[in-house]
């Protein structure tokens, strides 16, 4: 059994290149989208962090290793989560919200929260949807970890003072969303242990992998989140640690 059960949605990329067959026969893009499917190091530096501070967490990886709704399901059975994370991209969003509505006719009473660089600048529109509940946005360590804390002991009339939330509550006439103060990003990433790669089948693991050596950036390309998602100032992990990751990795 796990406090939260976290999840990385199934890429929706399978449309894109049946939509561009022509394109695709060109440049063998399935064949390199199979090849990209590094480690969800978002969820997994969340989980990491979560078991740090005493939760119970399993992560479900559907990009590299999909599963039916009924394995699915079997899954979420054999875990019995009282919340469930989903890390939500814009290909990603709409199986994202497939996922949350299969967990919650499995369990109404469910928590599903939303993280990821789609919902962080669409909170509202994943709120209205209706099976997510709460969004995290931006980074979501710190967030994540308090928001747990709050709902295993209060439930939903106890996360309002918790910064980089949104929320919705149900009403008459639909669902008020809340949005409350923005979280500082984190100042000193070595807080933060290695992402929890044990958490993902080992024999779903890629031959080679990545990491990250820092948050930030002082730019804002048109065509990235990176300073939207972390702020604009870089952040910076020590020399030392990103060593002691690489011999881990290796």
């Amino acid at each position: 059994m796990a406090d939260i059960l976290l999840i990385n949605p199934p890429s929706g990329m399978g449309r894109v290149t049946a939509a561009l067959a022509s394109v695709s026969e060109r440049i063998n893009m399935p064949s390199l989208f199979s090849r990209i499917h590094p480690s969800p190091l978002g969820l997994l530096y969340i989980a990491a962090y979560l078991k740090k501070h005493g939760h119970a967490v399993s992560v479900v990886d559907l990009r590299r290793k999909p599963l039916s709704r009924s394995m699915f399901l079997a899954r979420v059975r054999r875990e019995k989560p009282r919340i469930v994370g989903i890390s939500i991209m814009t290909e990603t969003y709409h199986l994202a919200l497939q996922i949350a509505r299969t967990v919650k006719e499995w369990n109404p009473a469910a928590w599903v929260v939303a993280g990821g660089p789609h919902v962080t600048f669409m909170d509202e529109e994943a709120l209205r949807a209706g099976p997510i509940d709460i969004v995290v946005r931006n980074e979501g360590e710190g967030t994540m970890l308090d928001l747990t804390r709050a709902l295993l002991d209060g439930g939903m009339n106890s996360i309002g003072g918790i910064k980089g939330i949104s929320y919705a509550v149900p009403r008459k006439h639909g669902r008020t969303v809340t949005r409350t103060a923005s979280r500082p990003p984190m100042a000193d990433l070595d807080e933060l242990p290695f992402p929890a790669r044990d958490l993902v089948d080992a024999a779903d693991t890629p031959d080679s992998d990545i990491m990250i050596t820092g948050r930030g950036c002082p730019y804002g390309c048109i065509f990235c989140a990176a300073s939207a998602m972390s702020g604009k100032k870089r952040r910076y992990r020590s020399v030392e640690s990103v060593i002691e990751e690489m011999h881990l990795l290796h």
